[in-house]
């Protein structure tokens, strides 16, 4: 196992603040690590990611904020199934927002960083 943490900040609008500070609920993100297959055709898969190398969840109070995410993942798994670089996708849910999707390269995140950014769900 290796670790390639990286920090992910978090940002809202501020109807989207608003309704998490009054609802009181906390921020769940849910990271996920995966690559692209050396093999396409091998059982198991996911439909959507492809290989799947591991993930986190971690709660947050809402708010701006930076959150460190570990970033570990099996370097081995990597090397024997997936084509190319690992690939890390963060999901943001609360209250009532809707936040973007963080889908990037996890050497890339590793280098600049992430954001996500939540507005109010209409």
């Amino acid at each position: 196992m290796v670790a390639l943490p990286f920090r992910l900040d978090l940002t809202y609008s501020s109807a989207a603040q608003e309704r998490l500070q009054t609802s009181g609920a906390d921020v769940a993100l849910t990271i996920a690590y995966y690559g692209p297959p050396k093999d396409a055709r091998k059982k198991g898969l996911d439909p959507v990611l492809g290989v799947r190398l591991g993930g986190e969840d971690i709660r947050v109070e809402p708010g701006p904020r930076s959150v460190t995410v570990k970033g570990r993942i099996d370097a081995a798994q990597v090397a024997r199934e997936v084509s190319g670089d690992a690939r890390v996708r963060i999901t943001a849910i609360g209250a009532g927002v809707v936040c973007e999707v963080f889908d990037e390269y996890l050497p890339i995140a590793v280098e600049t960083g992430g954001m996500i950014h939540c507005t109010l769900a209409e």
